[in-house]
């Protein structure tokens, strides 16, 4: 399965909710593939490439369907915006 995340340069929570609904897209910040790739001990950039859909590897794409489910994201909607 392909997720269908995007990241944005923004680095804080507060501009993350006040970006939540832009466009009636959701958006991830890229500290949370930051920080999410430092826990499961890979490199961020593998991370973006995984979330882009551009490298297949199931640990981390069941990792970041649990991002977004902690984040209460509706996973369908959730759209990835390249830097």
């Amino acid at each position: 399965m392909l997720l269908n995340l995007y990241t944005t340069k923004q680095k804080s929570v507060k501009q993350y909710k006040s970006n939540q609904n832009m466009n009636g897209k959701e958006y991830l910040i890229k500290g949370d593939l930051a920080y999410l790739a430092q826990k499961l001990n890979v490199s961020a950039g593998h991370m973006r490439l995984v979330a882009n859909g551009r490298r297949r590897n199931k640990r981390l794409e069941e990792a970041l369907q649990a991002l977004i489910s902690k984040r209460k994201l509706d996973f369908e909607t959730v759209k990835i915006q390249l830097n």
